[in-house]
């Protein structure tokens, strides 16, 4: 019994390592960078605003980021990614409290 649409083997990955990287960079990479804009966005913004919009666009945007690690090749690019993202936001609000 042959299914009507078989995966190609070339962009399977069978690495435990690869896959556990993608699993943790989606999961707790993808949370952790989309609080640290949405807090970001709280100390340049008016907070009430932000933490009324924040509790939608926060799952729209983790449930993005999720897609993109995906999407992505290597696991490394989306830690780098996330890092830049909490690295910059991280820096606006220090600036910001300044």
């Amino acid at each position: 019994n042959q299914s009507p649409m078989p995966a190609i083997k070339k962009y399977l990955t069978t690495s435990i390592w690869s896959i556990a990287g993608k699993l943790t960079a989606a999961i707790f990479g993808g949370f952790l960078s989309v609080m640290a804009f949405h807090l970001a966005l709280a100390e340049v913004l008016d907070t009430a605003t932000v933490w009324g919009l924040g509790i939608v666009t926060t799952f729209i945007c983790w449930g993005g980021f999720i897609l993109w690690v995906y999407w992505v090749r290597v696991a490394w690019k989306a830690w780098l990614v996330t890092l830049g993202i909490v690295i910059v936001s991280a820096t606006v609000i220090f600036i910001s409290k300044m």
